[in-house]
């Protein structure tokens, strides 16, 4: 497989992911994010791709947005929409990918299960992500997952914020 495939290619070497749970958001995109969310969940019932996303209340966030769709059993999951933020991230557009190509490891594990746990209990997600080599810390960001309907309403879909500290 190509370096240019995975996530964070640009790292090459002795570098990991590590995943901190967080209950609030600390990231101002996140909150934005997760308000808007609880606002079309208290109209709606729901957030719905096509209604809801994409929308002007978020306009500001969509390059740094992607919607997953689980596959295989939750096993996998597809990129259905992804922002242009993720162009420079992952080396190329990521919209009909599988997660599992451009993850490998714990970073595909901790991300399928955040997004199943997601899912099964319809609530946010919220996790502090580092990519870190043993002595520093390269990159840091928040990423908020959040339990959206599909454009029909016939499946669950996760919404995913990755926003970036500078």
């Amino acid at each position: 497989m190509e370096q240019t495939q995975l996530v964070d290619y640009q790292f090459a070497g002795d570098t990991s992911h590590t995943f901190a749970q967080v209950f609030a958001p600390e990231h101002p995109s996140s909150l934005q994010l997760q308000t808007y969310w609880l606002e079309c969940r208290a109209q709606h019932g729901a957030m719905r791709l096509g209604r809801d996303v994409p929308a002007r209340a978020v306009t500001n966030l969509l390059r740094d947005l992607t919607v997953l769709e689980p596959i295989d059993g939750g096993t996998d999951y597809v990129f259905r929409l992804a922002g242009s933020g993720f162009l420079k991230r992952c080396g190329s557009d990521i919209k009909g990918r599988r997660f599992s190509t451009l993850y490998r490891g714990h970073a595909f594990t901790s991300g399928v299960s955040i997004m199943n746990a997601c899912i099964r209990e319809q609530q946010p997600m919220i996790y502090d992500v580092r990519l870190s080599t043993p002595l520093v810390t390269l990159r840091r960001h928040e990423s908020i997952d959040l339990p959206i309907r599909s454009q029909d309403g016939s499946a669950d879909l996760v919404l995913s914020g990755t926003f970036y500290f500078t």
